[in-house]
C-alpha cells in the first residue's frame, strides 16, 4: 500500500558497506518505506559496495554523508514524516529541525561501543521512541547506566523482524538426505568449521559471508536462499529469516550457542536475539554428532512453527506499530540540547574520521585475506596439478615396467623359439643328407647286375604276394 506518497523518511547509520546485520537493517527498513512511496534519505560515516549496489537505480532510496550540506537542505526543506537514528548518526539539521519530528532510535546490541548513545542527554531529549534488538541488550545498556532517562513507555523491543519478500508462500525442498545445509557467518569459529568437516556425504553445505571460508561466497541472504535448503546455522537475523520460512535453525557462532531451536530453547534464545551468547562453546565433534543426530527433529518443529514466527517477525508490522506510537508524542526543543549540538556535531566528525579509518583498514585486510586465499588456491591448485602430474608420471612407469617384464618375457621366448629352430633347422640338415645318401645308395643299387637279374622275381613277388587274389 502507497500510503507514504510525497513523505520523507531519514535514517541514520555508520556504515552502509558489506552485508551485515546493521546495514541489512538499515536496508530493509528503507526498501519497506520506499515501497509505500516515501522518499527515503539514508544518512551514512562510510558507504561502498556491496550493499550500495542494492540500492542503486531504486526509486525513493538515496544515501548521503551524514553531515552534507545537500542532506541538511533536504531535511530543512522537508517536513519529515520520521528519522531512524542507529549509531547516534544524526544530521546536523535535525537537532534544528521540526521539534515534532518523530524520531526512534534504535540500538541493534550491547556489545559494540557504536550501539551506545555518543550523548545521553542528546538522545534523552531527541527520542520519540527508543528500540532495542532484544530485552538482553535493553537491560545490558541500561545496567551500564545509559539511557537511564528514558521513561519506560517510550522503550519498545526491535526483534530483526523479516521484510514482506520473507513473508510469501513457503516454498518446500525434498526431504533429506542428502541435507542441505546453508552457513550464514562472517566469522565462523575454528570448532564449528571442523564440524562441517566432519559430517559424511548425507550432508551438503554451502557457506555464505566475508570469511566464512575458501567456498564461501558474499551475497545477500533472501528467501529463495533459505528455501533452497533444510536447514541453517547462523546467529543473528538470518535466525528470523529462517524461522519464517520454516526451516531448521542451528544457532551457533563465535560466542557459542544453543545448537538446534527447539521448543524448549527457543525463547531463552530468543530474548538474547539469536546472538549465541550465554552458551557454552560444544567441541567440533560434538557440534558434528549433534547436527547428524537432530536435523529432522529441528526440521519438523520449525516447520510446525511458521506462522507464529510470522507473527513475531514482520518487519512492516512492526514499523507501523512504532509509527502509530512516535505519532502520538512530540519532542521538544529545550536550552541543554541546544548547548549540545556543537558538541554532539564534533563528537560525530571525530567518530566519522575512526569510522573511515576503520573502514580502510577493514577494506585492506580483507583484500590482503582475499589475496592470501587466492595465493592458497593457486598453491593448493598447484600442489593438486603436481599431485596428478606425479600420479600420471608414477602411471606410466608403472606400465612402462609392465611392457620390460613383457619384453624380457618376449625376448625370453624369442631365444628358445630361436634356438628350437636352429636344432630343427640342424635335424632337417641331417635328414636331406640322409634322404641323398639312401637314394644315391639306391641309384647305385638299381645300376648293379644283381638288381637287374633278380628284377623279374621281385614282380613275381609283388603279383603273389599274400593277400592279393588273381
Amino acid at each position: 500500500m502507497r500510503d507514504l506518497v510525497g513523505k520523507v523518511v531519514l535514517l541514520g547509520q555508520a556504515y552502509f558497506e558489506k552485508y551485515s546485520g546493521s546495514e541489512i537493517v538499515t536496508l530493509e527498513i528503507a526498501e519497506s518505506y520506499a515501497a509505500r512511496g516515501a522518499r527515503v534519505l539514508i544518512a551514512c560515516r562510510t558507504r561502498g559496495e556491496p550493499i550500495l549496489n542494492e540500492v542503486a537505480g531504486q526509486d525513493g532510496i538515496e544515501v548521503y554523508d551524514w553531515a552534507s550540506a545537500e542532506l541538511d537542505a533536504i531535511i530543512r526543506e522537508s517536513d519529515l514524516y520520521l528519522a531512524w537514528i542507529q549509531h547516534h548518526v544524526i544530521p546536523p539539521a535535525l537537532f534544528l529541525g521540526d521539534a515534532a519530528t518523530p524520531t526512534i532510535f534504535a540500538h541493534l546490541s550491547a556489545i559494540h561501543p557504536l550501539e551506545f548513545p555518543l550523548l545521553d542527554a542528546v538522545e534523552e531529549t531527541l527520542a520519540s521512541l527508543v528500540v532495542f534488538t532484544s530485552p538482553e541488550a535493553r537491560d545490558e545498556m541500561t545496567a551500564a547506566g545509559s539511557l537511564l532517562g528514558v521513561p519506560s513507555d517510550r522503550v519498545e523491543i526491535f526483534p530483526n523482524p523479516a521484510p514482506s519478500s520473507f513473508h510469501r508462500q513457503t516454498s518446500s525442498v525434498s526431504a533429506g538426505p542428502p541435507w542441505r545445509i546453508c552457513v550464514v557467518s562472517n566469522h565462523p569459529p575454528e570448532e564449528l568449521t571442523r564440524a562441517l568437516e566432519l559430517l559424511d556425504d548425507r550432508f551438503e553445505v554451502v557457506r555464505i559471508g566475508r570469511r566464512g571460508g575458501p567456498s564461501s561466497t558474499v551475497q545477500r541472504v533472501d528467501a529463495d536462499l533459505i528455501d533452497s535448503v533444510h536447514a541453517v546455522i547462523t546467529i543473528g537475523k538470518t535466525v528470523q529469516y529462517a524461522l519464517v520460512r520454516g526451516r531448521a535453525v542451528f544457532c551457533y557462532d563465535h560466542f557459542g550457542g544453543p545448537g538446534w531451536l527447539t521448543a524448549e530453547n527457543i525463547e531463552a534464545a530468543s530474548r538474547r536475539n539469536y546472538s549465541g551468547r550465554g552458551y557454552e562453546k560444544m567441541a567440533a565433534e560434538a557440534i558434528a554428532h549433534a547436527i547428524r543426530e537432530g536435523i529432522e527433529d529441528a526440521q519438523m518443529f520449525a516447520g510446525g512453527r511458521v506462522e507464529h514466527s510470522r507473527g513475531q517477525y514482520d518487519l512492516d508490522a512492526t514499523l507501523r506499530k512504532f509509527e502509530e506510537i512516535v505519532h502520538r508524542q512530540s519532542r521538544s526543543t529545550n536550552t541543554s540540547l541546544l548547548q549540545l549540538t556543537s558538541e554532539h556535531i564534533r563528537i560525530q566528525q571525530l567518530v566519522t574520521r575512526l569510522s573511515k579509518d576503520w573502514s580502510g583498514a577493514d577494506r585492506a585486510a580483507a583484500t590482503e585475506a582475499s589475496a592470501r586465499r587466492r595465493a592458497e588456491r593457486r598453491m593448493r591448485s598447484t600442489e593438486e596439478k603436481t599431485r596428478l602430474l606425479q600420479s600420471a608420471l608414477d602411471e606410466r612407469n608403472e606400465r612402462l615396467r609392465h611392457l620390460e617384464e613383457e619384453l624380457g618375457r618376449a625376448n625370453t621366448l624369442a631365444d628358445r623359439a630361436s634356438q628350437e629352430i636352429g636344432a630343427l633347422r640342424d635335424q632337417l640338415t641331417d635328414l636331406s643328407l640322409s634322404h641323398r645318401e639312401a637314394l644315391a645308395v639306391n641309384q647305385a643299387m638299381e645300376n648293379t647286375l644283381s638288381w637287374k637279374i633278380t628284377s623279374p622275381l621281385r614282380a613275381m613277388r609283388r603279383v603273389f604276394a599274400p593277400g592279393r587274389s588273381g
